[in-house]
C-alpha cells in the first residue's frame, strides 16, 4: 500500500503556529520577538531559505530604524555617505525581491506541485484498492480506502468501495454460518441462509450448487424418515427398497447409518429365507442373494461367508442331482453335513440317504478301473449299508468293488497270485466288470504267475 504521511509532516512552514506568532509580533512592532520565532521555525524547516531571508529583512529594517540622523554640513557634500546609503537600499531591494519570489514560490508554485503529487498518490492508492477488491482481499482494500478517506474526507468512490466491502464481508460471514449449520446437520438453517445469500448476491461463490445439494439432502432426509417408519412397522422389504433408493441417489448421505441398516436388513432377510426354506433350493438362492449384498458391505464377516457357503453347497447339490450327477450331489451335500448335520432341519440327512447308493453306482460305472473312484463308491456303500444292512444287491456291489481294489493293490506289489485270487471270482460272474479293465489286468497277473490257476481267463 502507498505510504501515507501524517498531517503534521505535510504542513508548510507558513501554516506553522510559530510563523503565525512571528507575523503577529512583527505587526505589533516586536521585531526581536518575531526574529526569535522565525529562528526556531528555521530549525524545524532547515530547507526553507525564505525563512532566513525574512529574518535578514527584519533585522536590516530594525538596524536602519534604530540609527539616529547624522548632522551634516550642508555646505560640504557627503558623497561617501550617500554612496553607502544607496548601496544599502539596493541590497535591501534585492533582498525584498528575492524574498518576494520565494514567497510566491512557497504560496503558489510549491502548493501546486504538492497537490499534483498528492493527486497521483491518491490515484495510485485507488488503483491498488480496486485490484484488492477484485481479488477478494477485503481487509487490504478496506485499509487502503480508509486511508484515502483520511486524506480526502467524503471521497465518494472510497465510501462506495467501503460500503461494497462491508456487504461482501457480511455475505462471507453468512456463508460461513451456512456451512457451519450444514456441518452440524441443521439442513433447514443452512438452506435458509444460503437462499438469503442467493437473493442478495446471485451467483455468489458456490451457493447455487449448495442450495441444490441441500434441497436434495432435505428430500433424502424425508425418505430416510420413511425408511425408519417402515423398519418400525416390520416392513423390511419396503425399508430395503427405500434405503437402496437413498444410497443410489447419494452414497454419502448418512453413509454409515444407511450401510448399517442395509446390512442388518439383508442379514435378517437371508436368515428368514434360510429358516423357512425347508430344503427348497429357490428360497436358498434368494438367501444367497441377500448374503451377497450383506457381504458387499462387510466382506470380512466370516460368519456370513460360512453361511453363504453352506447355502451354495446345498443348492449346488440339488442342481447336480437334477442333472443326474449323483456323485457331485453327494460331494456338495457331504460338505454341508460335515459342518452342520442338522442343516435345513434334517432335510439334508434324507437327501444323502437317496444320494449315496446312486452316487456309488455312478462311480462304479464310470471308474473304468480307477481305484480312488472305487474307494469313494465303497465308502458311500458302507454308509448306505449302515442304514440298509439287509440290502443284498448293494452288499454285492460293495464286495466286487472291494475285491477289485484289493487285486489292484496286489498287482502294484507284483503279488500275482494274490491278485488272481481277488479278481478271478469276479471275472467268473462278471467278465466285463469295469468295462473290460478287470479282464485286462487279470490276464497280466496270470501271465506273470508261475502257477496255472483255474481262475485265469481261457
Amino acid at each position: 500500500m502507498a505510504e501515507i504521511k501524517a498531517p503534521q509532516e505535510e504542513r508548510t512552514y507558513d501554516e506553522h503556529p510559530l510563523y503565525r506568532t512571528a507575523m503577529r509580533q512583527l505587526a505589533a512592532g516586536d521585531e526581536a520577538g518575531a526574529v526569535d520565532k522565525l529562528r526556531r521555525l528555521s530549525q524545524l524547516y532547515p530547507q526553507e531559505k525564505a525563512i532566513q531571508d525574512q529574518i535578514v529583512r527584519i533585522e536590516l529594517r530594525a538596524t536602519l530604524a534604530s540609527q539616529e540622523p547624522v548632522p551634516q554640513d550642508r555646505s560640504q557634500p557627503a558623497p561617501m555617505l550617500r554612496t553607502i546609503v544607496t548601496v544599502l537600499f539596493a541590497i535591501t531591494a534585492c533582498i525584498v525581491l528575492v524574498a518576494s519570489f520565494a514567497l510566491v514560490y512557497d504560496r503558489l508554485v510549491r502548493p501546486l506541485d504538492q497537490t499534483g503529487q498528492q493527486h497521483r498518490q491518491l490515484e495510485s492508492m485507488r488503483q491498488e484498492g480496486q485490484q484488492r477488491l477484485e481479488a477478494g482481499d477485503w481487509a487490504g482494500a478496506r485499509e487502503i480506502f480508509e486511508a484515502i478517506l483520511t486524506e480526502t474526507p467524503g471521497d465518494p468512490a472510497a465510501q462506495a468501495a467501503i460500503q461494497q466491502i462491508e456487504q461482501q464481508e457480511a455475505l462471507a460471514q453468512r456463508y460461513v454460518d451456512a456451512l457451519s449449520a450444514q456441518q452440524q446437520g441443521d439442513w433447514q438453517t443452512a438452506l435458509a441462509t444460503l437462499n438469503e445469500i442467493q437473493s442478495q448476491n446471485p451467483g455468489y461463490r458456490d451457493v447455487q450448487q449448495r442450495i441444490k445439494n441441500l434441497q436434495e439432502i432435505k428430500e433424502l432426509e424425508t425418505t430416510w424418515q420413511q425408511a425408519q417408519g417402515l423398519i418400525q412397522a416390520g416392513d423390511l422389504t419396503g425399508a430395503l427398497s427405500t434405503l437402496v433408493q437413498i444410497r443410489t441417489r447419494n452414497p454419502d448421505f448418512r453413509r454409515s447409518d444407511v450401510e448399517e441398516q442395509l446390512y442388518q436388513i439383508y442379514l435378517s432377510l437371508a436368515n428368514t429365507q434360510i429358516a423357512q426354506a425347508s430344503g427348497d433350493p429357490e428360497n436358498l438362492r434368494q438367501a444367497v442373494g441377500y448374503l451377497d449384498q450383506a457381504l458387499a458391505l462387510r466382506p470380512a464377516d466370516y460368519g456370513l461367508i460360512e453361511e453363504r457357503r453352506l447355502a451354495v453347497e446345498f443348492v449346488a447339490g440339488f442342481e447336480a442331482a437334477n442333472q443326474g450327477d449323483w456323485a457331485s450331489a453327494a460331494t456338495h451335500w457331504e460338505s454341508v453335513y460335515t459342518a452342520k448335520p442338522d442343516y435345513q432341519g434334517g432335510v439334508l440327512d434324507g437327501l444323502l440317504h437317496d444320494a449315496y447308493p446312486q452316487a456309488a453306482r455312478q462311480l462304479i460305472a464310470e471308474a473304468n478301473g480307477t481305484v480312488p473312484l472305487l474307494r469313494r463308491a465303497i465308502a458311500y456303500l458302507d454308509q448306505v449299508l449302515l442304514w440298509q444292512p439287509d440290502n443284498q444287491e448293494l452288499a454285492q456291489e460293495r464286495q466286487w468293488a472291494a475285491e477289485y481294489v484289493a487285486g489292484a493293490e496286489a498287482l502294484n506289489e507284483n503279488a500275482w497270485d494274490r491278485a488272481i485270487v481277488h479278481w478271478g471270482p469276479i471275472y467268473a460272474v462278471h467278465p466285463d466288470y469295469q468295462n473290460g479293465h478287470l479282464e485286462e489286468l487279470l490276464r497280466v497277473a496270470c501271465a506273470n504267475s508261475s502257477s496255472n490257476s483255474s481262475l485265469c481267463p481261457p
